[in-house]
């Protein structure tokens, strides 16, 4: 691969993965406090909002990254400098691990776990409550594993 074509891909990669944080930063940052507020309107609409990005590009890009940052920092291996791919390497895996599969074993079971209940019950209700503290955590380290990778994938093009 040239170093152009290797510039932009990282730079793709890099402008993907702060994107997607940016998503995340949004939730952490106020909507979930704006759902706190509503109380049972609250819960509810994330219960909607987790029906719904499942039909979105977001779930799609989300997921993606990971594969794509991988296969990149493969296919470049040994043809780019050293740094360049340490930086896709580092990259790659700061975003798979932070974000997928942070993802995977952290939000969507709570997740998985709030769509069962009937959130304007006393347990719902209850369950709510400690649903937005552990999700927003969770939700905070896929924020900064995406910004960390987006960093990492802005460097490695810098230097492609």
């Amino acid at each position: 691969m040239d170093n152009e074509t290797l510039a932009i891909s990282a730079q793709a990669l890099a402008l993907s993965a702060a994107m997607t944080g940016g998503v995340f930063q949004s939730f952490s940052d106020f909507v979930m406090r704006g759902l706190e507020e509503e109380g049972v309107a609250g819960a509810k609409g994330m219960q909607g909002l987790n029906r719904t990005v499942l039909r979105s590009v977001f779930v799609v890009m989300l997921f993606a990254i990971a594969p794509l940052a991988l296969g990149l920092a493969w296919f470049v291996g040994a043809g780019a400098s050293p740094q360049v791919a340490n930086q896709l390497w580092a990259g790659a895996w700061v975003y798979t691990l932070g974000v997928p599969l942070v993802t995977m074993l952290g939000n969507v079971p709570m997740n998985e776990r709030l769509a069962r209940f009937d959130v304007s019950s006393v347990q719902g209700l209850a369950y709510w409550r400690t649903y937005q503290k552990g999700w927003t955590r969770w939700n905070t380290l896929r924020t900064l594993a995406s910004y960390g990778a987006a960093l990492l994938f802005a460097a490695a093009a810098l230097q492609a």
